[in-house]
């Protein structure tokens, strides 16, 4: 799983991206570029379900919702995906609850082949981005530190990735 992988949008997916742009642009009044680059960030879970068979998107049941979890591991189990910063990794309050409550058991820390840089994702356009390990829910939940709060109020924790 570690490496660098690339990858090339697909039409379905830059046009699930868009609608979920709109609606995000539209609910927390953030600018087309940040929803863009949000969204995007959801290219590597996606296509590392297209190329690893032991790994498939997590669509729901009757337990959780789909956004609940990333990615389901027949290894690896309940996966997230978050991308590296030099600040460290984001997770949000509703990942965090994830990881307490054993829903996710792991977090897989990633990074655009770049030096990082978002550039967006077109149809047909390569696209190459590293994963560079994965952290355990355990090791989450004892090293990440409140780093701010989100526009309803909740705490964002940040960790640092020692892949």
């Amino acid at each position: 799983m570690i490496g660098e992988y690339t990858g090339i949008p697909w039409a379905s997916y830059i046009v699930e991206r868009d609608v979920h742009v709109q609606r995000i642009m539209k609910k927390e009044k953030v600018t087309e570029e940040n929803a863009i680059r949000r969204w995007d960030c959801e290219f590597p879970e996606k296509h590392q379900c297209l190329i690893d068979p032991n790994q498939t998107l997590f669509e729901g049941n009757e337990t959780h919702k789909h956004h609940c979890i990333d990615t389901v591991h027949t290894v690896f189990q309940n996966l997230e995906y978050k991308q590296n910063s030099k600040e460290g990794v984001r997770i949000g309050h509703f990942t965090y609850t994830q990881l307490i409550n054993n829903v996710v058991q792991n977090v897989i820390v990633w990074e655009w082949s770049n030096r990082n840089m978002h550039k967006r994702l077109y149809i047909n356009e390569e696209v190459s981005y590293k994963i560079l390990g994965m952290m355990s829910a355990e090791y989450v939940i004892e090293n990440a530190v409140i780093d701010g709060y989100d526009n309803n109020g909740d705490p964002i924790r940040r960790v640092k990735f020692k892949g």
